[in-house]
């Protein structure tokens, strides 16, 4: 299968994508191979994965969702069944095949990661990320100089091995195209809160799942334009119950009940119920921000990180997450990240007068530039 796919890669430049694919990927290619400037490229990419991750079923895009963000957790228990559904129910759904590459990559099984990379290619022959996929692949077998050298120029200029910035953008990819690190390990962990603080970069232009209640883009408005510190108080309060809501009223209990017995400082009984909520529905913003709460109480940063990431990828305005994840970033010596964090979220609840002290000592303490 590695010889079959270095020359599907060698060949692509004369192949059609599949009918399947969205129409506007064409115009994005277009684009990307004229556009002079990092900044621009960047943009176009993320456009193009965004695409690539699109469906006309939103509740196949949503499952694909899942298992990307299962992915970048390293929860392959959850990733793996999802992807296996995906692309028997919808083989032509180009990304399912390279989401289950990754994974495969991830779990150290090479032979299907490169089947998967075979199909992708096949309905995709643009998808630079699955020909990078290939490329690390590829190398980790130790097919050659010549072999590696073929698929991972078609790359880009980053090397693979040479992150670039917080992260290289040839790693494997999440939901929003960005990186993934295939090793695990200290940069896996480093490379969370990067990915954590791009959501909340991007947090205005990002849609909320739709599984949150439609008063809140009302609420949340209502919050950043009201004057009174008590309407502004009545407002947070009513954001909170609904971010507490979920349409099965049965996990909306059970996160009550979680939520009581982190209160009072029953962690064992907190964790039980978060954990099961979480894997039982995904979708449930609050469930992933309050085991993220729990995980920041019992100084379990990392996974606390993970968490709060899950949360704001569902909610990117929850100004809760952002908070928490301020304070994980500042307790790890990430200060500029942390003054971004606490930046948006303040913009989102300018309400919040110990946070906007905290954003000014921040601020004040930041080194001056040249000295």
């Amino acid at each position: 299968m590695f010889d079959e796919t270095l020359k599907l890669i060698l060949s692509l430049q004369g192949r059609k994508p599949a009918p399947t694919l969205p129409r506007r990927l064409d115009a994005l290619f277009e684009r990307l191979a004229r556009v002079a400037n990092a900044v621009e490229a960047s943009q176009v990419e993320d456009a193009i994965w965004e695409a690539w991750m699109s469906h006309p079923d939103p509740r196949v895009e949503e499952r694909l969702e899942i298992a990307s963000r299962a992915i970048g957790t390293d929860d392959h228990v959850q990733a793996e069944p999802l992807l296996d559904a995906l692309v028997t129910a919808y083989p032509d759904y180009a990304e399912a095949w390279n989401k289950r590459a990754t994974l495969y990559f991830r779990m150290g099984r090479d032979a299907q990661s490169v089947r998967d990379i075979h199909r992708t290619l096949e309905l995709e022959p643009r998808h630079f990320g699955a020909v990078c996929g290939f490329g690390r692949s590829a190398c980790g077998k130790a097919t050659g100089p010549a072999r590696c050298s073929r698929s991972t120029r078609r790359c880009g200029s980053t090397p693979i091995s040479a992150p670039s910035g917080r992260l290289a953008r040839n790693l494997p990819q999440n939901r929003t195209g960005r990186p993934i690190d295939p090793g695990g390990g200290r940069l896996h962990y480093l490379s969370m809160y990067a990915e954590t603080l791009k959501l909340i970069v991007r947090a205005p232009r990002r849609r909320p799942s739709h599984r949150l209640h439609r008063r809140l883009d009302a609420l949340l408005r209502r919050l950043a334009d009201v004057g009174s510190a008590a309407s502004a108080e009545t407002t947070q309060d009513e954001i909170w119950a609904l971010w507490m809501t979920y349409p099965d009223r049965r996990a909306e209990s059970e996160l009550e009940r979680a939520t009581r017995a982190i209160v009072a400082e029953d962690f064992g009984t907190a964790e039980r119920i978060l954990h099961r909520l979480v894997a039982l529905h995904p979708g449930f913003a609050e469930a992933w921000h309050k085991r993220g709460t729990l995980y920041y109480m019992q100084s379990r940063d990392e996974e606390s990180v993970r968490d709060f990431h899950h949360a704001l990828a569902l909610e990117p305005r929850h100004f809760g997450a952002m908070l928490a994840f301020a304070e994980l970033c500042i307790a790890a010596g990430h200060g500029d990240d942390a003054l971004f964090a606490l930046d948006v979220a303040l913009k989102l609840n300018p309400h919040l007068a110990a946070s906007r002290e905290r954003y000014e000592a921040l601020l004040a303490y930041r080194p001056i530039s040249g000295h």
